[in-house]
């Protein structure tokens, strides 16, 4: 029956339906006989309690908040999976895959299975349990004046749901444990705001039970308990983050600070929508003090997560991160607090206790310090594309019995909205609305809106303007790309850009004529007629507006986000392919491109490329792979030209460097040759141009093999025919 079935979901984006048998029995052996991993302090005595939503039974944490003489303590009881997680096994090899658990309205897709997420591992009510105990004392604002972390037993005296806590605090029974959580929360949150913190009181939509057999969308509310219980976990991740930093190794949760431009752009909006912004205020307090039920704060939160856009993992091993710090946060922080949920935390913890025992951080912690960013920023997205496709179809089934009715909304956003000297002019372009009842997000034509008004709005089945109010349409689903933006097309795209040459070819390819702008550097197919708007990095996007296009092409690292946001911010629909890190995750984007966005069958030369690069064959030869001179930069992790090597039976020396494209010295490249670390350099014609004149004459007497850089790094139609090329380009290796 539609509307009571998210299978169509989960076939989408591929989700594992089971764990694979290896590691089913790894976690029931786990299960019957954990791991020693360390001593473990009896803390059983501890009143700890848990607060998570109802009906929850992967539960990661306990607490309990203790009033002392000058500040308060905290004992924030983690559940701890190194005891049930053998490194490298089937079941750690299976949550490296997955990343962290993804929440469906009718189930989630677990990190671990649930005879550990929900079982063994999880801190039940009632039951003796190993976890990592973190006991921080604060002073009497709330800050952290000493932290002890170390592994124990523990048992929670009750679970509680964050509704039913709420309630005891207005009628003066909160449970003991928390009792003085009230009092530290509010501290907590006092001092995220003096550090410049971020925090979007924007509603949350969720996908519930109807009572009906079907689904309802309601805003999530978040109370003070729940506020002051994100605090403590904050706090946590704080100080784990302060533990990393000193000792010069683990791996952060970070975010760049916003651009100046960005902070004035913002300050432009708050103007128009008549918040003050007294001088030399920053970003947290005028935030703060936003009363999140008016329209006009509703529309400046919205705006300012485009000051959050960027966060990322970062991990470092001997040196100190370049951005180490979290702009949204006000500071360090690191996942701690959610290992049952989250792949990171575990790792994390784990250094924590090496550092504060002084004991050497165990190697399998430091080799997956590499890939870690990497698989956690695409399970992040993963999980976000999941919920919103989720809300999305959940929308559908709400409204495609309404279609001609008006709603209530008030408009969040309107694209380009203070992007000239006019402020307080209506925009004519897109409209983000936020629908009263039910509360649904949607686009409509923004003519004659400004952010934070209300308005009303008729749901139609086809995008037009109406001459006196706004009219919307929900599609069967809104397009998301792969940063997890929606891609809001009107129909399928019958004139479409692209910024990235790999794209054109796969577009072309797949249906052709649908072209009608490319960049300089879209070679194939060579007879390609279509206009030329400049470069990927510094392409002419007045040209672009020009052409008008329905649909614009990039990638998350060939094209600018600067230029991404223009286009956005004009109304040209922009889908951004993240930059894949293995040949399956270039395919799999592309697959959800042509099949989505186009409404085409799976092309054949997808599936052929599929087949070919499925296998891994062993490893023959290590090798280094430069693609810059002046300076010199070479592959470094989580790259698609060394996924495409390694399937071919070639691994690279930088495979597991910190940074995706390492700019080493020549004396450290040749030094890698004379101690034998690595047998022959593989030289790509791009980026650089490499020729038998032009490379190998920096490396007197090494082996070298030239390759097509199309073949390395392009994802699309050229990969069936790169298997066979570079196998053989690799085998024809010319002595130095």
């Amino acid at each position: 029956m539609p509307g009571t079935d998210f299978s169509a979901i989960r076939e989408e984006f591929d989700l594992p339906t089971d764990f694979p048998a290896a590691a089913l029995s790894e976690a029931d052996e786990a299960r019957r006989n954990p791991q020693q991993p360390g001593g473990l302090t009896d803390a059983t005595d501890l009143p700890l309690v848990t607060i998570d939503p109802p009906g929850a039974r992967d539960l990661d944490q306990a607490l309990a908040v203790e009033r002392r003489r000058g500040g308060f303590r905290v004992y924030y009881a983690i559940a701890d999976l190194a005891a049930f997680v053998r490194p490298e096994g089937a079941l750690d090899r299976e949550a490296g895959n997955r990343g962290r658990t993804v929440y469906l309205p009718d189930g989630a897709v677990p990190l671990h299975p649930p005879t550990l997420s929900e079982s063994a591992a999880s801190l039940l009510p009632g039951q003796h349990r190993r976890a990592v105990l973190w006991t921080i004392d604060t002073d009497s604002h709330g800050e952290p004046v000493d932290v002890d972390v170390r592994r124990a037993l523990v048992r929670s005296t009750a679970q509680f749901d964050y509704a039913s806590v709420e309630r005891s605090f207005a009628t003066g029974t909160a449970p003991e444990p928390v009792q003085a959580l009230a009092e530290l929360g509010p501290l907590r949150r006092e001092l995220a705001v003096q550090r410049g913190a971020i925090e979007l009181q924007l509603p949350e939509q969720e996908v519930v039970p109807d009572g009906d057999g079907s689904w309802a969308i309601t805003l999530r509310p978040r109370g003070d308990v729940d506020a002051w219980n994100a605090e403590i976990s904050l706090m946590t991740g704080m100080c784990a983050a302060q533990i990393m930093l000193e000792a010069r190794v683990g791996i952060l949760r970070t975010l760049p600070d916003a651009e100046p431009q960005a902070i004035r752009w913002l300050q432009r909006s708050a103007k128009a929508l008549g918040i003050g912004w007294p001088d030399g205020a920053d970003t947290a307090k005028v935030l703060a003090g936003l009363d999140p039920d008016r329209p006009e704060s509703l529309a400046l939160f919205s705006d300012t997560t485009r000051l959050l856009r960027g966060a990322g993992y970062t991990a470092f091993d001997g040196e100190p991160p370049e951005v180490g710090s979290h702009a949204g946060i006000g500071g360090p922080y690191a996942h701690v607090t959610a290992p049952i949920r989250r792949l990171v935390d575990r790792y994390a913890t784990e250094v924590c206790l090496a550092v504060t025992a002084g004991r050497d951080v165990p190697e399998w912690v430091r080799a997956a310090l590499t890939r870690l960013p990497g698989v956690m920023s695409a399970s992040d997205t993963l999980s976000g594309r999941v919920e919103r496709a989720c809300i999305d179809l959940a929308e559908v089934w709400l409204l495609a019995p309404r279609v001609g009715e008006t709603f209530e909304a008030v408009v969040l956003r309107v694209d380009g909205n203070h992007d000239g000297d006019n402020d307080d002019e209506a925009r004519t372009g897109k409209a983000e609305i936020l629908i009263d009842d039910p509360p649904v997000l949607a686009k409509c034509p923004a003519t004659g809106m400004t952010e934070g008004q209300r308005v009303t709005v008729r749901l139609i089945d086809q995008c037009r303007r109406g001459p006196t109010h706004g009219e919307f349409r929900k599609g069967m689903m809104r397009m998301i790309d792969d940063l997890g933006e929606e891609v809001p097309l009107r129909a399928q795209p019958e004139r479409v850009v692209s910024l990235v040459p790999c794209l054109t070819e796969a577009l072309e390819a797949s249906k052709p004529g649908l072209l009608v702008g490319v960049t300089d550097y879209c070679t194939h197919p060579a007879d390609l007629d279509a206009e030329r708007v400049g470069g990927s990095k510094y392409p002419d996007i007045e040209r672009v507006r020009a052409i008008r296009p329905d649909l614009v092409l990039c990638n998350s690292e060939e094209n600018r986000p600067e230029d991404v946001e223009r286009l956005r911010a004009d109304g040209i629909p922009v889908w951004v392919m993240e930059a894949p890190a293995t040949v399956p995750a270039a395919l799999g984007s592309l697959r959800r491109l042509l099949t989505q966005a186009f409404e085409l069958s799976e092309p054949e030369w997808l599936c052929r490329a599929e087949e070919l690069w499925a296998p891994i064959a062993p490893v023959e030869r290590t090798v280094v792979v430069p693609v810059w001179r002046k300076p010199w930069v070479v592959l470094g992790r989580d790259t698609f030209g060394g996924d495409v090597l390694r399937r071919l039976g070639y691994t690279h020396v930088y495979a597991d460097h910190r940074e995706r494209y390492p700019r080493p010295k020549i004396d450290e490249l040749r030094g890698l040759f004379q101690a034998g670390e690595a047998s022959m350099l593989v030289l790509p014609d791009e980026p650089w141009k490499f020729t038998e004149d032009d490379g190998p004459d920096a490396f007197p007497g090494v082996p070298y093999a030239l390759v097509s850089g199309r073949h390395l790094t392009w994802y699309g139609p050229s990969l069936v025919e790169a298997h066979d090329a570079l196998s053989e380009s690799l085998r024809a290796v010319v002595r130095g």
